[in-house]
C-alpha cells in the first residue's frame, strides 16, 4: 500500500468530487446518545449522562433514509457518548444492515460480552476501539475510570477470540496523541500493526472536556517527530508508504466533501470538530440543510476557502489538516491547522526536521528525507529510497547520477536551513558542475544513506561543496559540485 487513505472508506476521486458538487453523501456520521460509563478526560463532548430530548428510535432510523437517498453508503456509528450503551443499539445496526450499508463502530469496548461480539459479526460489524495505551494506569487515567484498561483488553480478546480482523471484516483501535502516552505510541504502532489491526493514532481537538486539561496538547514539532517515526515504522517494518501529515497518522481527512454528523439531538453538523450546528433534522431534511448552510458550502469548497499557510502548502490537493482543531483553537474553521508542524515558522523548530521544511524541491523530485544537523555551511541529511523511486533501475540499484543530486540537496537544505533562521525566503540554486567525484560502492532501494556535506568555498554566487555518502559506515561515493545561486535569492 502506498499514498494516504482516506478517513472512512477509499473512496474514488471522481465518487468525491461528485459527492461534492452535487451535495451527495458517502458517509453518515451518526452520534446516537451522550450516555457513557466513562468519563474520558479528552472527551469532545463531555458524555456521560443522556441529554433531554435526544432522537428517537424512529427519528434515527428517518436520518437513515435520508442519507440513503443522497447517496450514503457507509454509516459512521461515533462516540459522542458510548454507542454500547444505548438502549437499541443492536436495532440501530440492524437498520443500517437493512439498508444495506457497511457499518463502522467506534466503541470504548469495555460493554462487549460474547453475546454482543457474535452479533457484531453477524452485522458484519467493523469495530474500532478507542484505546490510548498499554499501560493500565495511562489508560485509566485518560478514560477517568479504574479498570477501564482491563475491560478494554478483554473487549479486545472478545473481538480476536471471534474471528477479527479476517478478510471481510476490519478492526481498528483509535487512540488519541497526548502527552501521557507520548513516548509509548511507537511500541503501540507496531503492537497493533503486528496484529493485523488498524491504528487511528489521532491529534486531539481542545473542544470539551480537553480545554480543561491543556497539558493533554502535543507540540506541533513533538507531533512532526511522532508522525516521521510512524511513517518510518510503516515504511522499513511493513512496507506501508504514507506522507506525515495531521491530523491521523497514515490517513488523509477527506470527510468535508461528502460527509456530515447527525448529532443525538437532531444537529446536522460537518464533523464532531467543526460542531456548527447547520440545520435540524427536525425543521428540515439533510438534503436542505446541506444545500442551504455556508458552512457545508464553505468546507465542500475548502481548496478555495481555506486560510493562511494551508492554503498554498504543496499538500494543498490532499490535504486540509484538521478543522475541528482550527476552528476551536481560533475560532475560525478556516484557518490554517494550528499543530501542523508546516504551519510552524521554521524559526521556532528544530533539528532534525524533514528537509522538505527547508528545501524547494517538489515531492517528485526531493531525494532526502531528514536534514539531521545545519552549521555554517556543514551539514548532514538522511534518506532512505523506495524501489519506486525515479533514480531507481529494475534491479533496486540506485543509478550513480542519484549521488551528485543526493550531495546537491543536502547542500540545499543546509543553506535553506541557514537562511530560514534569519527569516528570509528559501534560495533557489542550480548544480553547475562535478568535480572529482568517485563512486566506490553502489547503493540499493531500502539503503539508509547518510549525505554528508561541507563548503569548500563561495564566491560571487557560486559555491564548491565537498560531500560524502554512506550506507552505515561504509563510504559509497565522494567527491566536490559547483553550484550556482543567482545573487539576490533568500535575500
Amino acid at each position: 500500500m502506498s499514498g494516504n487513505r482516506c478517513w472512512g472508506s477509499p473512496f474514488t476521486d471522481t465518487e468525491i468530487t461528485d459527492a461534492k458538487d452535487n451535495g451527495k453523501l458517502l458517509t453518515m456520521e451518526l452520534e446516537l446518545s451522550r450516555i457513557c460509563n466513562l468519563k474520558c478526560i479528552y472527551c469532545y463532548a463531555e458524555s456521560g449522562s443522556q441529554l433531554a430530548n435526544e432522537l428517537s428510535f424512529d427519528e434515527i432510523v428517518n436520518a437513515l433514509d435520508q442519507g440513503v437517498e443522497l447517496g450514503v453508503r457507509k454509516i459512521i456509528v461515533l462516540g459522542g457518548g458510548e454507542p454500547l450503551a444505548y438502549p437499541r443499539i443492536m436495532d440501530v445496526l440492524r437498520a443500517i444492515r437493512e439498508r444495506n450499508l457497511e457499518i463502522e463502530l467506534f466503541t470504548n469496548g469495555t460493554l462487549l460480552t460474547q453475546e454482543i461480539v457474535e452479533e457484531l459479526k453477524r452485522l458484519e460489524v467493523n469495530p474500532v476501539i478507542k484505546f490510548n495505551s498499554l499501560r493500565p494506569e495511562i489508560q485509566d487515567h485518560l478514560a477517568g475510570k479504574v479498570g477501564a484498561f482491563e475491560s478494554i483488553q478483554k473487549g479486545l480478546e472478545l473481538l480476536q477470540k471471534a474471528g477479527y480482523p479476517n478478510d471481510t471484516l476490519s478492526l481498528g483501535a483509535q487512540t488519541v496523541i497526548c502527552q501521557p502516552n507520548y513516548d509509548e505510541l511507537p511500541t503501540m504502532w507496531r503492537w497493533l500493526r503486528s496484529k493485523d489491526i488498524i491504528p487511528y493514532f489521532e491529534t486531539i481537538t481542545e473542544q470539551g472536556r480537553a480545554k480543561q486539561h491543556g497539558d493533554l496538547v502535543v507540540t506541533p514539532s513533538k507531533l512532526q517527530q511522532l508522525f516521521d517515526k510512524l511513517s518510518q515504522i510503516d515504511r522499513d517494518e511493513f512496507g506501508i508508504e504514507w506522507e506525515p501529515k495531521p491530523p491521523v497518522a497514515a490517513f488523509t481527512c477527506q470527510r468535508h466533501l461528502y460527509s456530515c454528523t447527525v448529532t443525538s439531538l437532531g444537529d446536522i453538523i460537518p464533523c464532531p470538530g467543526v460542531d456548527i450546528p447547520a440545520g435540524n433534522i427536525r425543521q428540515m431534511t439533510i438534503k436542505d440543510i446541506i444545500a442551504k448552510s455556508d458552512v457545508f458550502k464553505n468546507l465542500r469548497n475548502i481548496r478555495e476557502t481555506i486560510k493562511g499557510k494551508c492554503k498554498d502548502c504543496d499538500l494543498s490537493n490532499e490535504c486540509y489538516g484538521c478543522r475541528g482543531m482550527a476552528y476551536h483553537h481560533t475560532g475560525d474553521y478556516l484557518a490554517s491547522d494550528p499543530l501542523c508542524w508546516r504551519n510552524t515558522p521554521v524559526q521556532t523548530m528544530q533539528l532534525p526536521l524533514p528537509a522538505c521544511k527547508v528545501i524547494p524541491h517538489r515531492d517528485s523530485m526531493l531525494l532526502i528525507d531528514t536534514l539531521v544537523t545545519s552549521m555554517q555551511g556543514q551539514g548532514r541529511a538522511e534518506t532512505t529510497r523506495p524501489a519506486t523511486c525515479i533514480a531507481s533501475e529494475a534491479s533496486s540499484v540506485l543509478t550513480p547520477l542519484i549521488f551528485v543530486e543526493l550531495i546537491a540537496q543536502t547542500y540545499a537544505a543546509v543553506k535553506g536551513w541557514e537562511i530560514a533562521q534569519a527569516g528570509k525566503e528559501f534560495p533557489i540554486g542550480y548544480l553547475v558542475g562535478v568535480q572529482k567525484f568517485e563512486i566506490l560502492k553502489p547503493a540499493h532501494a531500502g539503503d539508509r544513506l547518510v549525505i554528508d556535506v561541507s563548503t569548500v568555498g563561495e564566491f560571487e554566487g557560486f559555491a564548491i561543496v565537498a560531500g560524502t555518502i554512506l550506507n552505515k559506515d561504509e563510504i559509497l561515493a565522494t567527491g566536490k559540485i559547483k553550484l550556482w545561486v543567482p545573487q539576490g535569492e533568500g535575500e
